[in-house]
């Protein structure tokens, strides 16, 4: 089985609490799409948390844009959400760029935000995660857009935040399946599990007040849901974090 587990953004104690609900089992993977940090009450306590839990299960961290952000802003010396001790930078710093698997003869990507469609006119397959840093700068960059993928306009690049129009849409909705069926984050779907024709969104908002979400993807491909109600509302979305929903199955 393999566990896929939303934007978690700090929630400590909703991460606790969906923990004690997954079926955990060492054979079982058990994937973060990445955003553990920023917005949420405890920051320090959930990448604390993803590191013991490191020793006991077969964890795959994802990056986020929260977290290749901070990276950033550590390498400039400017001030972070959380305490960088060395132990939590290290764990940002080994996440992956997305994360290819199967689930029985199902194809699967998770990835935190989205492919964009134009990315497949350059390449015609996806490059192996585990060998990034030896990546040319090209394709570094062109993999560093699907952490802040969301609307694509009709060429299918994406858009910048908070300027969609009428002519764009989420990247989701014409995905193709060149990679499989994709599991991602970062668009926060305050009504539930975003299920598209190829992808599933599973950033339920848990830091605004929704949920933390889990897919449970079985060998055999079925697909089970698990979540948990967040304690309470940590951060309001951004006028730009909640455009008009996608057109979801």
């Amino acid at each position: 089985m393999h566990i896929l587990i939303g934007d978690v953004h700090g929630c400590l104690s909703e991460l606790k609490a969906l923990w004690q609900q997954l079926p955990l089992d060492k054979a079982h993977a058990i994937i973060f799409l990445g955003d553990l940090i920023d917005k949420g009450p405890d920051t320090d306590g959930v990448l604390d948390f993803v590191q013991a839990q490191r020793q006991h299960w077969p964890l795959v961290l994802v990056r986020g844009n929260h977290e290749a952000k901070a990276l950033r802003a550590h390498r400039r010396g400017a001030p972070l959400e959380f305490n960088p001790t060395p132990e939590r930078l290290t764990l940002l710093e080994q996440m992956l760029p997305f994360y290819v698997f199967k689930a029985g003869q199902q194809r699967c990507l998770a990835v935190h935000g989205g492919i964009y469609p134009a990315f497949w006119r350059h390449e015609s397959a996806l490059p192996d995660p585990e060998t990034e840093a030896q990546w040319p700068r090209r394709l570094r960059d062109q993999v560093q857009r699907f952490l802040f993928c969301r609307y694509v306009n009709p060429k299918g690049h994406i858009v910048a935040l908070g300027h969609e129009n009428a002519e764009d849409h989420f990247w989701a909705e014409s995905y193709a399946g060149q990679a499989g069926t994709v599991f991602f984050g970062h668009q926060p779907f305050l009504n539930g599990v975003a299920r598209f024709a190829r992808a599933y969104g599973l950033d339920t908002g848990c830091v605004f007040g929704g949920h933390l979400s889990a897919a449970l993807l079985w060998p055999d491909g079925q697909l089970h849901w698990q979540q948990v109600p967040a304690q309470k509302a940590y951060a309001a979305p951004l006028s730009w974090e909640a455009p008009r929903p996608p057109q979801t199955l």
